[in-house]
């Protein structure tokens, strides 16, 4: 399918429990409407808009999924209670598909879901879903991890700049994130975002920050190549309230990361997802404080209690 997307909608429909329902249609001018009904942060409707790229994200991700080989409705009720979804996609020569999808139908593919919460990742949806901040909880410990950004690698992050306006313009950006082998981080957990590669040690280093919003799922591989062998990759839902220019403006650079108090940590990690031992963390609390206060940034309160669990 190449022809220009006009619209895309997606329908999250109730539960027998407190499920979100609302409803998102994008259209290819890059205009979103949003109507939220009940179990949201935000109800009635709302506008905004998105990008180029982010469009052509979501005609990528409904081209992945094979959406127009998958069957028009799932909606077995052998499991009683669960939400449904509603997506359609309409494109500018006349072809549109649309899918009923009922989550208590156990023959509906993984890969439908996966379409489902990806569109609300692109569209920026759980700003408006979500209730604000839900990881700020009285915790003895935070567990702190490492996830991992090499630009020279598969994933380009052609979209940085419209999530850089994100944060900026709605106090956030949500995504999933790929977080090597661990399994064990959770919701509320803190995560830092450090980039790699081969460029100037001023440009590598720690540039984001923010929470795990979910626990780990597993999905198709970021990588192409290795998603053509049929590999998956393990991911982790977040929410970033900080993200930095990494090529335009000062990050927590490697100078400062592998020197002083910070020595030790696992800044040299070849996958996400690694641990940052609880003594190191703190530390790097208070650096990365130190950093966005000379921007004029002051972060949510993290009510971390440096010790270790």
């Amino acid at each position: 399918m190449t022809s220009t997307v006009r619209k895309i909608s997606l329908k999250r429909t109730p539960c027998y429990g407190p499920c979100s329902v609302y409803t998102v249609s994008v259209f290819g001018t890059g205009e979103v409407e949003y109507f939220g009904e009940a179990h949201v942060a935000k109800t009635g409707a709302h506008r905004w808009r998105i990008s180029r790229r982010r469009v052509d994200r979501l005609a990528g991700a409904f081209k992945r999924a094979r959406y127009f080989r998958l069957e028009d409705g799932y909606t077995s009720r052998e499991f009683s209670g669960a939400p449904g979804c509603l997506t359609s996609i309409e494109y500018e020569d006349g072809s549109a598909k649309s899918i009923d999808h009922y989550h208590g139908d156990p023959t509906a593919p993984d890969a439908l879901t996966e379409l489902e919460d990806e569109i609300d990742r692109i569209v920026g949806v759980e700003r408006y879903t979500e209730p604000d901040f839900p990881y700020l909880q009285e915790r003895d410990y935070t567990p702190t991890y490492l996830l991992t950004w090499n630009p020279e690698k598969a994933f380009k992050w052609e979209d940085l700049q419209d999530c850089i306006a994100d944060v900026r313009d709605h106090g956030f950006y949500a995504t999933s994130w790929s977080c090597g082998r661990n399994r064990r981080i959770t919701a509320g957990d803190r995560v830092f975002m450090t980039r790699q590669g081969h460029g100037s040690r001023e440009r590598r280093g720690v540039f984001a920050s923010g929470w795990a919003m979910s626990d780990v799922y597993q999905q198709e591989h970021w990588d192409e190549t290795e998603a053509r062998k049929g590999k998956l990759a393990l991911y982790i839902p977040i929410r970033l309230d900080v993200l930095l220019d990494s090529d335009s403006e000062p990050i927590l650079s490697r100078s400062v990361l592998k020197n002083g108090s910070l020595a030790g940590g696992p800044w040299d990690a070849r996958t996400g997802g690694v641990a940052i031992p609880g003594e190191i963390a703190a530390e790097l609390e208070k650096e990365w404080a130190c950093l966005l206060a000379s921007k004029g940034i002051v972060q949510i309160p993290t009510r971390r209690v440096p010790a270790h669990p």
